[in-house]
C-alpha cells in the first residue's frame, strides 16, 4: 500500500472483544488442516528484549535483511549491503514478497521495493541502486528508484546472497508468485515521467536471478496495482487495481500463450474487468453493497477497450473507461459494458483452488454516489476478505470487518480493521498484514475464524517528525512451511519466523 492510501489497519491489541463476521467458507479454510491454530491462536505476545518484534511464547525470529536507514539515527545500528558491485546500501521501503524454492531445501525470496523519486532535501533512504548491472526500466537519475532484490536463504534460513533483481521502476507494492518461478511485481503508480516514460505496469523477475529483462508486461495493464494471484491450472491472472476517483476494479488477465514458462505474458493477452451479479440476476456496481457474509455473486468478464492507456481524456485511465458517477463529459466514450468496482482492491493470494482478495475498506467517503440496485445499498465496512472460485464463477463474501467510523474507536483492543496483504498458511490458516498509523501486527485467524495477535512491529520509525510504527509487509512461507517471512516496510528490516507450528 502507497504512502498516499495508508491509513488505520488492525488496530491495538489482542482479539479478545473484536467483531468479525466470518461465513463458513472461512471456517472451512480454517479448519482444512490439523496444524493450523488452535483457538486463540498461539496465545500472548512476548515482548522482545531487542525492541523490534513481539510474538507469541516458542517463537523466535532472525534478521535476514536491514536497509541502510539503520546506519543513520535515531537507529545507528549496523546494517546490510547488497552483493552487488561497490556494496551499496540494502535498499529501503520493503513490500510484496515471493518465496521460492532453493536448492538443497532453501528458499529465495523477491522483495519488492516502494520507492519512487530522490528528493535531495529529504532524511537520507536508500533506493534501489541502477548500476549494479542488473535489468533497468527506466534510467531517470531523479526518479524511479523502486524495483526488486532477491535473497537467498539455506534451509536454516541464513543468508547467502542478496542482489538486485530489477531497478528503474516505481512504488513496487505488492505482486504475486507464478507457478513457473517468476515473481509478478506491481507498480502502483500511473506516473509519465523521464520524457514521457511511463509506469503503472507489471514486470516479470526471474527468482533465480537470470532471465529478468525490465520489460513491462503491458498486456497485464496499466493502472495502479497492487497484487496479483495466478491460477496454476490455466495460467490466469487475477489483479487487484488500488485506486479511488472512481474505485478500482479487479482483472483477470488470460495470456495468448499459457504454456506455464518464463515470458508467455510478454507474448500478450486479453484483460478484463470484473462484473458481478447477485444470485437473482440484480446488478452489483461496488462490492460495499454485500454486508452478507457466505454471499456469493455470480461473476462474468468484460474486455478492457484500451489496457495500456496514456492518461488523457482521449485514453483515460482503465477505471475511468466504463461508466461511473460524476464521470466527466470530456472523456472518450464510456464503455458499454458495467463493471463492479471496490475501494481499496489489496492483497490477492491463489490457494485451494481460489483467489483470495482484500477490500481493505469503504469509508462514507468511499462509497459511489448510486447504483444499479438500490435495493442494496452501499455501505460502510472495515474490510471485507472474497474469495473468487473460476471453476464456479462465483465471488463470496468470506470475512467482513463492520465499520467503526462513526464510533471512532480504532485505538480500542480488540477494534480490527482494514485487512492489506494476505497470506494463506500451509498449516490451515490465514495472516493478514497490518499498516496503520498506531501499532501494527501480524494478524492470524484461527480455526473458528476469530482474528488474534501473531506479531506486534515495536520500532518506531522516525517520519518527518511523527514517529511512527510502520506497516508490516511481504508475508509468506518456506516451501517446506518451517519459516514465516515478513517485514516491515521502514525502517526496512526483515525477518525470518519459526516456531510450535505444528503444536497448537
Amino acid at each position: 500500500m502507497s504512502e498516499l492510501t495508508r491509513r488505520n489497519l488492525f488496530r491495538h491489541g489482542t482479539a479478545a472483544g473484536a467483531v468479525v463476521v466470518l461465513s463458513a467458507e472461512a471456517f472451512n479454510l480454517l479448519a482444512a488442516s490439523p496444524v493450523g491454530a488452535a483457538t486463540g491462536g498461539y496465545g500472548p505476545l512476548v515482548a522482545d528484549p531487542a525492541g523490534k518484534l513481539d510474538l507469541p511464547a516458542g517463537f523466535h525470529y532472525k534478521v535476514i535483511a536491514k536497509a541502510g536507514t539503520w546506519g543513520q539515527a535515531p537507529y545507528n545500528e549496523p546494517f546490510d549491503r547488497l552483493d552487488d558491485p561497490g556494496s551499496p546500501p540494502y535498499p529501503t521501503k520493503f513490500d510484496g514478497t515471493g518465496s521460492f524454492p532453493g536448492t538443497q531445501g532453501g528458499t529465495i525470496l523477491v522483495q519488492n521495493h516502494e520507492q519512487d523519486a530522490v528528493n535531495p532535501g529529504a532524511q537520507f533512504t536508500p533506493v534501489v541502486p541502477k548500476t549494479t548491472g542488473a535489468a533497468v526500466y527506466d534510467g531517470s537519475a531523479t526518479n524511479a528508484f523502486g524495483g526488486t532484490t532477491n535473497i537467498v536463504l539455506d534451509v536454516n534460513a541464513n543468508v547467502q546472497r542478496r542482489y538486485v533483481s530489477l531497478a528503474g521502476t516505481i512504488r513496487n507494492c505488492a505482486g504475486g508468485v507464478t507457478p513457473w518461478g517468476a515473481w509478478l511485481t506491481c507498480e502502483e503508480t500511473e506516473s509519465i515521467i523521464s520524457g514521457g516514460k511511463r509506469h503503472g505496469y507489471v514486470f516479470e523477475v526471474d527468482s533465480l536471478g537470470r532471465r529478468t529483462t525490465g520489460a513491462p508486461l503491458t498486456a497485464l495493464g496499466r493502472f495502479a496495482h497492487e497484487a496479483v494471484a495466478v491460477d496454476p491450472k490455466t495460467n490466469f491472472a487475477y489483479l487487484t487495481e488500488d485506486a479511488s476517483g472512481p474505485n478500482g476494479l479487479l482483472y483477470r488477465f488470460r495470456p495468448t500463450r499459457a504454456t506455464g514458462q518464463f515470458g508467455d505474458y510478454a507474448a500478450g493477452g486479453c484483460l478484463e474487468a470484473l462484473q458481478a451479479w447477485t444470485a437473482a440476476g440484480n446488478p452489483i456496481d461496488d462490492l460495499s453493497q454485500i454486508t452478507k457474509v457466505g454471499t456469493s455473486l455470480t461473476v462474468k468478464w468484460v474486455p478492457v477497450p484500451a489496457p495500456d492507456p496514456d492518461g488523457t481524456d482521449a485514453s483515460p485511465s482503465i477505471r475511468k473507461q466504463f461508466a461511473y458517477p460524476g464521470r466527466p463529459a470530456t472523456l472518450a466514450a464510456a464503455s458499454p459494458d458495467r463493471v463492479t468496482r471496490s475501494k481499496k482492491f489489496e492483497g490477492a493470494f491463489w490457494a485451494r483452488d481460489a483467489a483470495w482478495i482484500n477490500a481493505s475498506y469503504a469509508k462514507k467517503a468511499d462509497l459511489p454516489a448510486s447504483v444499479s440496485y438500490p435495493a442494496l445499498p452501499p455501505t460502510v465496512h472495515d474490510g471485507q476478505v472474497w474469495k473468487y472460485q473460476p471453476a464456479a464463477e462465483t465471488l463470496t463474501l468470506v470475512a467482513l470487518l463492520p465499520s467503526h467510523e462513526a464510533a471512532d474507536d480504532y485505538d480500542t483492543p480488540g477494534v480490527f480493521d482494514g485487512p492489506d496483504n494476505l497470506c494463506i498458511t500451509p498449516h490451515g490458516g490465514a495472516l493478514l498484514c497490518e499498516d496503520g498509523d498506531g501499532l501494527n501486527y501480524v494478524v492470524g485467524l484461527d480455526r473458528q475464524g476469530s482474528p488474534f495477535a501473531f506479531a506486534q512491529n515495536k520500532i518506531l520509525f522516525q517520519d518527518g517528525a511523527d514517529k511512527i510504527y510502520r506497516e508490516f509487509v511481504g508475508s509468506c512461507f518456506s516451501t517446506n512451511g518451517r519459516y514465516l517471512f515478513v517485514a516491515t516496510q521502514d525502517p526496512g528490516i526483515a525477518y525470518a519466523v519459526t516456531g510450535p507450528w505444528h503444536t497448537v
